[in-house]
């Protein structure tokens, strides 16, 4: 009977690597290039609403850290956070830690 030999661990994650950026570089070159270009020559028209969503960040910054502050008071009263509040709180340290 033959027995079966696998490639070493090091040759698979260079295979998956080299997969990986294949798939990204044509992702990028057949699919995501057009697409934004296409949207770039038809949607001029409705830039002003994209510009306002680009606004959005600078808006819900502060609320999510209010947010934060009052859950952290919560926390202080040795209250246990829902599960959406959890969320809440870590996506305000993510967007502390992104503000950097």
């Amino acid at each position: 009977m033959r027995e079966t030999t696998y490639p070493d661990p090091i040759i698979k994650w260079a295979v998956a690597l080299l997969i990986c950026g294949i798939c990204v570089a044509v992702s990028y070159l057949w699919i995501d290039r057009p697409i934004a270009y296409f949207v770039h020559n038809e949607l001029l028209e409705w830039r002003g609403i994209f510009d306002v969503a680009t606004r959005l960040p600078k808006v819900i910054g502060p609320l999510i850290i209010a947010c934060t502050f009052i859950l952290g008071v919560r926390v202080a009263m040795r209250r246990r956070l829902t599960e959406i509040q959890a969320v809440i709180v870590l996506s305000a340290l993510s967007l502390a830690a992104e503000r950097r």
